[in-house]
C-alpha cells in the first residue's frame, strides 16, 4: 500500500469514525464544528474524508474524547 492510499483509508477510517460518535450522541454537525472550534464546512469535508489537516482532527477528536 502506497503511503498516499494509506493516508486515505485514515482519512476515511477518522470521517467515519467521527460521524458515528456525533450521530451516536444526536449531535449536528454545528454542534461538533463549534465545540471543536472549527467550521461546520470543514467538520464536513473531515467526516467526508475530502480534507483534513492533522491539528483539526486532532481537535475533533479532543472534543470526541473528552465529552463521549
Amino acid at each position: 500500500m502506497t503511503d498516499t492510499a494509506a493516508t486515505g483509508n485514515l482519512e476515511r477510517y477518522l470521517g467515519n469514525t467521527i460521524r458515528e460518535i456525533r450521530l451516536s450522541h444526536g449531535l449536528t454537525i454545528a454542534d461538533v464544528a463549534n465545540l471543536a472550534g472549527i467550521s461546520r464546512g470543514m467538520l464536513s469535508k473531515i467526516e467526508n474524508a475530502q480534507t483534513a489537516t492533522r491539528s483539526e482532527e486532532r481537535r475533533v477528536g479532543k472534543e470526541c474524547r473528552s465529552r463521549w
